[in-house]
């Protein structure tokens, strides 16, 4: 699945009563970015000082399904700025990562510092930065996915089978239908 189908698909599901405002749209995201970005970095923090990295593994499918959940909040940001997911995809290829703490550390620290400059352009709607802070946050998205062994399309495929599971068509909470009051 590439980029611009990712972005059609997983959009198509976006909560009706946000995508309502535009300014709310905005906040959504942003907030989202926020959560994301702190869900890896802990995930990462977790496998790093809590298991000691030896006794606690990286759960590399609870990582990659987070990184599914900010590739969301992204398509939505540039959903808002009215660029194609697609264009923060930069040509240039990631050079191969060794899988070690020092790798992990370094990408979570980055990962952080980039959604941090996102929200900030985001909230100003300057379009050419949000792109550019964008491309550097996909990169280091990259490279966390070299280190547990996924491609980014396989999370986007994944992403969106997790995205209709819960929404319909409409984007309501299919669980929200199995309540009887």
């Amino acid at each position: 699945m590439d980029l611009k189908e990712y972005q059609q698909k997983a959009l198509s599901r976006i909560n009706p009563i946000v995508e309502k405002s535009h300014k709310e749209e905005n906040y959504y995201a942003c907030m989202g970015l926020m959560e994301e970005t702190g869900e890896i970095v802990s995930e990462i923090r977790k496998a790093l000082y809590k298991g000691n990295y030896h006794e606690k593994q990286l759960d590399e499918e609870h990582l990659a399904e987070e990184i599914g959940d900010l590739l969301w909040y992204m398509a939505l940001s540039c959903k808002n700025i009215g660029i194609e997911f697609s264009q923060i995809r930069k040509t240039n290829s990631i050079k191969g990562t060794e899988r070690n703490v020092k790798i992990l550390k370094k990408l979570a620290i980055e990962l952080s510092a980039r959604t941090g400059k996102v929200i900030n352009e985001l909230n100003l709607l300057n379009i050419n930065e949000t792109k550019k802070a964008m491309q550097e946050q996909y990169e280091i998205l990259e490279e966390l996915c070299e280190v547990i062994n996924k491609t980014i399309e396989e999370i986007l495929e994944q992403n969106v089978n997790k995205v209709n599971n819960r929404y319909d068509e409409k984007g309501k909470n299919k669980k929200d239908d199995e309540i009887e009051i």
